[in-house]
């Protein structure tokens, strides 16, 4: 008989199915037969998962702490502004036809 990994009543990071979306989850029964907990939303939706879908909370927070001290956003944000100089510049080339209205 296996034993389950997680405890009733444990609070646990669950995947939601058909994505890679952890949420915060407490489990509130294991099926040995089946190998499934049945786990119990914030919003109140319960669902049974494997428990591959289902991560202890210490072990998420090392994980997604070390993405988040990368800040990609930063990143991208500089190569993005040479970008948006040549945009105003090439604006600039197109006003050209202004001057025929006038004239």
């Amino acid at each position: 008989m296996p034993s389950s990994r997680f405890q009733k009543g444990d609070v646990v990071m669950g995947r939601w199915p058909g994505s890679n979306l952890y949420y915060e989850v407490k489990v509130l029964t294991y099926d040995p037969d089946s190998q499934l907990y049945t786990v119990i939303y914030k919003d109140g939706t319960e669902l049974d998962l494997k428990e591959t879908d289902i991560k202890s909370n210490v072990s998420f927070r090392q994980t997604s702490g070390r993405s988040r001290s990368r800040s990609p956003s930063r990143r991208r944000s500089r190569s993005r502004s040479p970008a948006r100089t040549t945009r105003r510049s090439s604006a600039r080339v197109s006003s050209s036809p202004r001057r025929r209205d006038p004239a």
